[in-house]
Parts: structure tokens; sequence; C-alpha cells
């Protein structure tokens, strides 16, 4: 600072900047959802058709569906490798994943939905209800009826 110059509160120059990126990847996220909704009842559908749901051009489209996968990307947490080295005998190993629940990859002018996630959805919707008729089983069965 100078004598005699108003001060100016730098500081809210990088807080400005922080929430206008803030802002930018909210509205983005917005998007996200309804692109998601339209994935979740596909398994494959064409970059075109998926861009004018979204009221996108393709080449934007194809940019943006490219910039969020790499955006969800993090590291997951692996577990304990034995090795044959002692030194290193319990090391943990990392390895690359998603934070989205629908997984895609583009081929061309194609996106294709993994059907997996899919599956271990149904998975656990079926294993949970066959849980519930167990429950209800034992429960009938511990009711005393007389005769």
């Amino acid at each position: 600072l100078k004598p005699g110059c108003p001060a100016v509160p730098y500081g809210q120059d990088a807080y400005k900047l922080q929430v206008q990126h803030f802002m930018t990847e909210m509205s983005a996220h917005t998007s996200l959802r309804k692109m998601r909704s339209y994935m979740s009842l596909y398994t494959s559908i064409e970059v075109e058709q998926l861009a004018s749901f979204n009221d996108m051009n393709v080449g934007e489209f194809q940019s943006w569906l490219t910039c969020f996968k790499h955006k969800m990307r993090q590291l997951e947490r692996g577990t304990a490798v034995a090795s044959a080295d002692s030194a290193s005998k319990g090391v943990v190993k990392d390895k690359a994943g998603t934070a989205m629940d629908i997984h895609y990859n583009v081929t061309g002018n194609v996106v294709h939905v993994d059907e997996a996630e899919k599956t271990r959805q149904f998975e656990t919707f079926f294993m949970k209800q066959i849980q519930n008729n167990d429950d209800i089983l034992r429960q009938l069965e511990n009711i005393k009826i007389e005769h």
C-alpha cells in the first residue's frame, strides 16, 4: 500500500472469481440431471439425439460429455495387497473410479450406457424383496393357529 492511495480489498477479487467459477460449475450440473435421466432410459443413443434433448449443438455436447466424464473421475481407496517383498506388505493400491452412477462411453457418434450399474440396481431390489419374504415367512411360522 502506498500512502494516500485508497485501500482496495484485493481478497475480494479472488472471492468473486471463486464464486463465479462455482456458479458456472453448478449451472453445468443442472443439465447433467437432465442428461442422466435420458441416459438411464437407453442402453445406446446417438450423440445428436442426446444433444437435442439437452438443447445443445452436437460439437458443444460432445466436448461437454468428455469434460464431464473427466471431472467425475476420482481416486478410490483400494484394499491392502500382499506382495512377495516384505517391505511393501500391506500396501494399499488405489484405483481410478468415477463419482457417477451411470457409466457411459462414446464410440463414433453413439453413446453407450453401461448395463452393469442397472444390473446392480435390479439385483439389490430383488435381494431386498427376497429378504422381506423370508422375514414374513419367519413371522408366519411363529404365529400359533389353534384349530
